[in-house]
């Protein structure tokens, strides 16, 4: 038979269908190929583009191109928290931590609520896979988003204390003073426990021997201390608790104030607090320590004329008054300052007389 009575008799010939599962083997090798094609670099091969992964193995790091589209694919990131947390609960850290990295990983916004609690949750599951140093780096991150995050800063000093590391022990601290001060309703009874342990222990550690061998660096360490405490919380209480400590230190070490910067800092500071408290009679006795470290600073001198006049004590108001018109010490006040200088003295001319001798509110 011909092939034209062929095509008459049978008709056009068909090829036999290749079965469905060999379509889609066939389409996921070459997609395949083409995800490795893609990622492939000269530098690859070089490892100038090498990375560590969470085991410490050298890879090759992904073009930024298919971040971004990891990032738009990141899929549900609540539902791989749940993930996280299933695994993490099941004693199951370290998939617990691959799944909160991919997550963070894959997160269009690093600073979002979710990123934070996933963060939060990998510094938890570094902490038990004895990665001390992982959970430091977690929990800061989260502290620089949000500083009133406790559970960051518990995860952190806990980390600081496990780590041993000296350096970080005044991080360590102060994020314990800061849990403390929101009592045990905010870590519980047994923690606030462990907490005022871990805070002494790392705290006498930086401090006792500065205070033996360095009293300005002592002094340094309680100031900037109390920085922290007041820019972060506002921690009046604990700041005037370790201004006292510190400036008690240099009176019993013979020390006088003008010796040590930071001394002289550390009771303008205390002086400052005791202005926000009220307390005027013992606000005026700094400000007469600073005057003898500045006496030409004419702000102390005037802040001191105003201690002595709300406690009624006329005479030394006067006193104060006439030195800062004098320009006793090389001050040089201003025509504004010496016309405030010029009322506390008029005031107090007139208090006396009108109230005789000194007299001080209870």
């Amino acid at each position: 038979m011909s092939a034209a009575a062929a095509y008459q008799t049978f008709g056009p010939r068909r090829e036999t269908p290749q079965p469905k599962s060999s379509r889609y083997a066939l389409l996921s090798l070459t997609t395949a190929v083409m995800v490795l094609v893609l990622c492939w670099t000269p530098e690859a091969q070089t490892g100038s583009v090498l990375k560590k992964n969470s085991e410490g193995n050298s890879m090759p790091e992904m073009p930024e191109y298919m971040r971004q589209t990891l990032r738009l694919r990141g899929g549900d990131l609540e539902s791989e928290k749940a993930r996280g947390n299933s695994l993490f609960q099941q004693g199951r850290y370290r998939e617990a931590r691959d799944v909160y990295t991919r997550a963070i990983d894959s997160a269009p916004d690093k600073k979002s609520d979710t990123v934070m609690a996933l963060l939060r949750n990998r510094a938890a599951a570094h902490m038990k896979l004895q990665s001390y140093q992982g959970a430091i780096d977690d929990s800061t991150a989260v502290i620089n988003v949000n500083p009133n995050c406790n559970k960051a800063h518990l995860r952190r000093a806990m980390a600081i204390e496990k780590l041993g590391d000296v350096k970080n022990f005044v991080q360590g601290y102060r994020d314990c003073r800061v849990l403390m001060s929101d009592g045990e309703g905010a870590t519980g009874v047994e923690t606030l426990k462990e907490l005022n342990r871990i805070e002494k222990k790392m705290r006498d550690a930086v401090r006792t021997n500065l205070a033996k061998n360095d009293i300005n660096a002592y002094c340094k360490n309680v100031f900037e201390d109390v920085q922290y405490y007041l820019d972060t919380r506002n921690l009046i209480d604990v700041s005037l608790d370790d201004l006292n400590e510190c400036l008690d230190h240099v009176v019993a070490e013979g020390g006088e104030y003008g010796k040590y910067p930071y001394a002289a800092k550390c009771l303008l500071v205390r002086a400052e607090i005791l202005k926000q408290q009220s307390c005027f009679e013992l606000m005026e006795e700094d400000l007469a320590e600073l005057i003898k470290v500045e006496p030409k600073n004419v702000t102390l001198r005037l802040w001191r004329c105003m201690c002595l006049e709300t406690c009624e004590r006329f005479k030394k108001t006067q006193n104060a008054a006439k030195s800062i018109m004098a320009c006793e010490g090389g001050c040089q006040p201003t025509m504004e300052e010496m016309q405030a200088a010029e009322g506390y003295l008029a005031r107090a001319q007139k208090n006396e007389k009108k109230y005789g001798n000194e007299v001080i509110k209870g």
